[in-house]
């Protein structure tokens, strides 16, 4: 679930993110873009409990003084009032302009988000008292089972809490949602919060219809769409493809062509998602259904249309190091077909490696240095092509970015 995450970084920039990051407050961040690389987005920089509750409590105020129409500039605290919940004014901090880095309407939308956010086994029930007083809310837990992190946002305040040992010492249970989180809530229901939520910067959002399956605009083959708010500004929005116009036979069983299958025809919208995302859902979402198999008289004619076949790993033209001295180093290739079912035949340079069948779509492999060329064909033909550059030294990996 982090590989949406990580590739929208790559989208908007390794640099400019460590850049807003670090302009936004968290000057603890000591390295350049480089040391971090996408793993910035899953948490990997340095931060202590004080800035990070100061950035929350900053980006909130920001969002809530953005909700005048007046045309004065918005800022952001760099360093906050010593006493949470703060007045407003600016509490004698030093003061940035925010509104060229975040958005109040994305601001809004994230918290939204984050109100949904399941709660810990002790909090059984919080959706009977959810209204009591909102909490949009986050934890963290850091590699090694080091530090455990827990912040919650209601309209009155803000509640950072770390657990972990002074020493540094991990500890196998010593986790956000079990350590951290538990006490954060404890402590917000202690105090006098209100039953309010921050109101909706209506300036900064329109209205978009959605589809309800793939999360895009609809189009008009979506056959379920729900109406959501998205920042007003210069993002493109695409238009949901996944939807498509499928000919089944008339007892549903088979898919067809008009052009290859002389029977009664059944003109029906499928949900059709990419090998590797159907691969994905058919796991973890039971509702998920893959479109019925192609007719024998269409099967060449259907699978020659769309390549049914995609690499999940690696990802990309990402060079991979191998140390020479480590004679058992192996690559592990993974691949999925549209059609489970299918057989997959593995080339590497031309030398035939093998077939596989569902759901064992990999291959092990022993490269030597320098560049290659897998291939993998199936049953019918379909072929997909991946250059494979092995290295010996780490040294060109030390950018992920590039």
């Amino acid at each position: 679930l982090n590989v949406p995450a990580v590739v929208l970084l790559h989208r908007y920039g390794v640099e400019k993110y460590h850049f807003v990051l670090r302009k936004l407050g968290l000057s603890s961040i000591k390295h350049p873009p480089s040391h971090y690389g996408l793993s910035m987005i899953l948490g990997t920089f340095e931060v202590n409990l004080w800035d990070l509750v100061s950035l929350y409590y900053s980006l909130v105020k920001y969002m809530e003084q953005s909700y005048s129409a007046e045309e004065n500039p918005v800022y952001v605290f760099e360093e906050p009032c010593l006493v949470l919940p703060c007045g407003a004014g600016k509490g004698g901090g030093r003061w940035q302009e925010a509104s060229s880095y975040i958005s109040p309407a994305a601001l809004w939308i994230t918290l939204k988000m984050l109100l949904k956010a399941e709660r810990p086994e002790q909090e059984f029930g919080w959706q009977f008292w959810e209204s009591d007083f909102p909490v949009a809310w986050k934890t963290g837990t850091s590699s090694g089972l080091r530090d455990a992190w827990a912040i919650g946002i209601t309209y009155n305040y803000i509640v950072g809490v770390w657990v972990g040992n002074a020493t540094g010492e991990g500890k196998p249970d010593l986790t956000g949602i079990g350590k951290a989180a538990p006490i954060m809530f404890d402590i917000l229901r202690s105090l006098q919060n209100q039953n309010k939520w921050f109101a909706k910067p209506v300036l900064w959002l329109k209205e978009v219809e959605t589809c309800s399956e793939s999360g895009f605009l609809a189009s008009s083959q979506c056959p379920h769409s729900r109406i959501e708010d998205v920042p007003v500004g210069k993002t493109v929005f695409p238009l949901c493809v996944f939807h498509k116009k499928v000919f089944l036979t008339e007892d549903l069983k088979w898919r067809v062509y008009k052009n290859c299958y002389s029977g009664e025809v059944i003109d029906t919208v499928w949900y059709v998602l990419p090998p590797s995302m159907a691969e994905f859902y058919r796991k973890w979402d039971l509702s998920y259904e893959d479109p019925p198999p192609f007719h024998p008289r269409c099967k060449q004619e259907g699978l020659a249309s769309e390549n049914p076949i995609a690499i999940i790993s690696p990802r990309g033209n990402q060079p991979i190091f191998l140390p020479k001295n480590k004679r058992t180093a192996e690559v592990v290739i993974k691949a999925v077909h549209q059609y489970p079912n299918s057989t997959l035949y593995w080339f590497l340079d031309d030398a035939y490696l093998g077939k596989t069948t569902y759901p064992a779509h990999s291959m092990s492999i022993k490269p030597d240095t320098g560049i290659h060329i897998l291939s993998i064909i199936d049953d019918f033909g379909n072929a997909i092509t991946h250059k494979l550059e092995i290295l010996s030294q780490p040294g060109r990996l030390a950018n992920p970015t590039n």
